[in-house]
């Protein structure tokens, strides 16, 4: 398993640095933990880092998983953004709205291997 702890800053500045992170960690381990604790600001791009992520995961038959309590700053954004009515409580509940949009984006490609 390969720990990859989100900056402070989960903003456009930062989100290509993170995604290489999480890339290069996805090539060495099946399995990617995601430390969220730590985030203060972030933005869309960040919001679409951890989709995106989800949605690597699914495309490579790897896992995802989150550790962390959301901060208010994570979960404020998620919910401003339409993402989800209440803020995640936690890490599992943040994971399964993720699984729960890439289960909806597979249905909506009719692409059931999560590949495009």
């Amino acid at each position: 398993m390969r720990v990859v702890s989100l900056p402070p800053s989960l903003t456009v500045e930062r989100v290509a640095s993170v995604r290489n992170d999480v890339l290069d960690a996805f090539q060495s381990s099946s399995t990617v933990l995601l430390s969220v604790s730590q985030v203060e600001r972030v933005d869309l791009a960040g919001i679409h880092l951890l989709y995106s992520a989800k949605r690597e995961a699914v495309r490579r038959g790897h896992t995802l998983l989150l550790s962390g309590d959301v901060p208010q700053a994570l979960g404020s954004a998620l919910v401003t953004g339409g993402f989800c009515v209440d803020v995640p409580r936690g890490a599992p509940e943040l994971e399964a709205l993720l699984l729960e949009f890439a289960d909806r984006d597979k249905a909506k490609t009719g692409d059931s291997s999560g590949q495009e």
